[in-house]
């Protein structure tokens, strides 16, 4: 399989953890004396970086996707937000602030160093986790 661009975060079927996919592609391909000739059959897949379960999706979805992820950083930042944003969150359920104020909480501590639309991306990924494991 190769591998064609990250693709953020999203909730896999296999594993039922909120984790990050990278987007790859599949072809038939035809060799003449080990050089590659001809390919074919191209085939797209959302692969769980947790699990490593596959979803084949279309190429109009791999399309969608791709053009969505222009504007996301990649999958290695995405898990560094990930990670300082729990460490953040964990703190406040500590301090027993209200849920409501969370989101406000993030863009005052983070935005500094990272983008408001990532932190939102991010944020609405880990909100869902959140509720999903209550």
């Amino acid at each position: 399989m190769e591998n064609v661009a990250d693709a953020g975060f999203g909730l896999c079927k296999n594993c039922n953890n909120t984790a990050l996919f990278d987007l790859k592609k599949t072809t038939k391909k035809a060799d003449l004396f080990f050089v590659p000739v001809a390919k074919w059959g191209a085939e797209y897949f959302l692969v769980c970086s947790t699990c490593d379960a596959g979803y084949e999706i279309s190429e109009q979805q791999k399309d969608q996707l791709v053009n969505e992820m222009i504007e996301r950083p990649d999958n290695k930042k995405m898990a560094e937000i990930w990670n300082k944003m729990d460490e953040l969150l964990v703190n406040l359920m500590k301090q027993e602030v209200e849920i409501g104020k969370w989101q406000d909480v993030v863009h005052e501590k983070m935005s500094i160093e990272y983008k408001i639309s990532d932190l939102d991306y991010i944020y609405r990924h880990y909100l869902k986790n959140l509720m999903k494991e209550q």
